[in-house]
Parts: C-alpha cells; structure tokens; sequence
C-alpha cells in the first residue's frame, strides 16, 4: 500500500509539472533507479591514425522506491579519434524514458565511467512531457545494470 501511495506521489508532482506553473515554484528535483541493461553492440575501426570505436544499444525498467513506472532505452556510441592529441575518446548517449500516461522524454548524456558521473541534458518530450527541460546525472551504481538518474527539470 505505501509503495502504491509514493508511485502515486510521484505521478503527482510530475503531473502537476505538466499541468501547474512549475516556474513558480522553480525546477524539480527527482531520483530514480534505471535499469541500463545492454543489448545489441558492435565494434567499428580504421587504420591507423583513423577512427575506431564501438555503438551499444539497452535499457530496461524506471524505478522509484521499488515501483515501476516506465522504460528507459538507449544507444551509446564511444569514438576515439587517433590522430587527435594523442587519442582522443568520447562516449555519447541518446536516450528516451518512456513514462506510460505522461510521455516520451527525450534526453542526452556525455560521460560516465561506464554511467557514473555521466551528466546529460533533457531535451524535450512528448504528449504531457512536450516543453519539459533539464538535466541529469548519473550518481551511483546499485546494482550489476542498475544506476541513480538524479534528474532537475522544469515546464515553460
């Protein structure tokens, strides 16, 4: 019952984000346990002095104390450009969380070891998440696939 009432807290405040005047209040502030997992990958390379790197698709469950309440999916692609200053690597993401009665929130992160400390921007979303804005970052792993999204965000 008391997981029932905080998923239900959660919808709440994120609803009234969508529907309120959030700037009144300022940004939103809300940590959740996403499951990254991983899929599909493969590796790309060139020659010497050339690019090389690898692309990675995943995802699975958002969580919030023990609930459920949407999907996370991701591709990641890391590069490494030889020629640059000794070798130069970048890991980027681009993700979307699905949140079932809300929308698609769409969302890209640079960094993260492999996600720790990954920081990422909210670009926009869908039905009742369309003008939402933001950031996360990526705090901590709690489990082999799983990690702490702390997200900040606001509605226009």
């Amino acid at each position: 019952m008391r997981r029932k009432i905080s998923i239900a807290a959660v919808m709440v405040v994120l609803s009234w984000g969508l529907v309120g005047d959030a700037t009144a209040v300022g940004p939103l502030m809300i940590t959740l346990d996403v499951d990254v997992g991983s899929g599909t990958s493969f590796n790309m390379g060139m020659g010497p002095g050339g690019m090389g790197g690898s692309a990675m698709t995943g995802g699975g469950p958002v969580v919030f104390d023990g609930q459920q309440f949407g999907l996370m999916m991701h591709n990641t692609m890391t590069s490494t450009m030889a020629g640059m200053m000794g070798g130069q690597t970048l890991q980027q993401r681009m993700m979307s969380f699905e949140l079932p009665g809300i929308g698609t929130v769409f969302g890209m992160m640079a960094g993260g070891n492999p996600w720790v400390g990954g920081q990422g921007i909210i670009m926009g979303g869908t039905g009742g998440a369309q003008g939402i804005s933001g950031t996360f970052m990526v705090s901590d792993q709690i489990g082999p696939t799983r990690y702490h999204f702390t997200f900040t965000y606001s509605f226009p």
